[in-house]
């Protein structure tokens, strides 16, 4: 989790002053809370999380435009060979 942390820290090019982890579903992703301000999404289990984070970027993307609420955006970066998601928090 050390290297998650300066990989946000380095992606953010912020302090991380308050953080909140958390489980996905069926403790496939940890969630990290950072600052208030965004979620980032690291896979646990690595045997298709390439293609799932590939596949819900493509779902999100294609509701964006047409939802009436307000969907924030899929960032994608890689990190330890493997895809990280990147969204904005929602208060």
């Amino acid at each position: 989790m050390l290297s998650d942390l300066r990989f946000i820290r380095q992606n953010t090019k912020q302090p991380i002053k308050k953080i909140q982890t958390f489980v996905g579903y069926q403790a496939r992703n940890l969630l990290i809370s950072v600052n208030n301000e965004y979620i980032f999404k690291f896979p646990l289990r690595r045997s298709n999380s390439d293609e799932l984070t590939i596949r819900e970027k493509r779902i999100v993307d294609t509701f964006i435009p047409i939802s009436p609420i307000h969907i924030p955006a899929v960032d994608i970066f890689e990190h330890n060979n493997q895809l990280v998601r990147r969204y904005e928090f929602i208060h």
